[in-house]
């Protein structure tokens, strides 16, 4: 984002790019199924997870609805379940209800899910899924790649750079390419 900001010619003298760091004795490979059981999510089933603010605009929760959507129709025996985690936003109420209305039991959102559970969130996952088109370097993002989740993000040379082999960047403006 730094090049970026000094080929459009915006760049200041007083900025500076810094990394994000986590803590690898939290955030590491493993699986955690008891989280699976606490949220009633099968131990066999399929889990997506999603951390970011539940809100459409960005982070685009209502196109991760929408495709999760078009996956369950696409494959009705899939065992399939969406955990959407994330901060409170004027909108999440009704984003969790379109979700809930779309999927029903298939999504669990958790608003305001504890920090320090963040590592056993993305250890019940089989996927992490982050909607948005474009971001500068996202924890969340950081945390999923460091627990070993295998990240689907849009194409965007960042994301693309974060997830590395580790995960498959896909055009998300195409409609179906989040959910294929």
């Amino acid at each position: 984002h730094l090049e970026s900001i000094r080929e459009a010619g915006a760049w200041k003298p007083s900025w500076t790019a810094i990394p994000n760091f986590i803590d690898v004795r939290r955030f590491h490979p493993g699986r955690s199924d008891a989280l699976r059981e606490e949220l009633g999510v099968p131990i066999d089933a399929l889990v997506v997870v999603c951390v970011a603010a539940i809100k459409r605009s960005h982070k685009r929760i209502d196109a991760l609805i929408d495709e999760f959507g078009r996956l369950r129709d696409s494959r009705p025996d899939l065992p399939a379940y969406l955990v959407v985690a994330g901060g409170r936003e004027p909108e999440t109420d009704e984003l969790i209800q379109i979700g809930k209305s779309r999927l029903g039991d298939r999504v669990r959102f958790l608003v305001g899910f504890d920090r320090n559970r963040m590592a056993d969130l993305d250890r019940m996952g089989d996927v992490f899924v982050l909607a948005s088109l474009r971001e500068m370097m996202p924890i969340a993002l950081v945390e999923a790649t460091a627990t070993g989740l295998p990240c689907v993000v849009n194409r965007h040379p960042i994301l693309e750079w974060m997830v590395g082999p580790g995960g498959l960047a896909v055009d998300f403006t195409e409609p179906g390419a989040m959910a294929k």
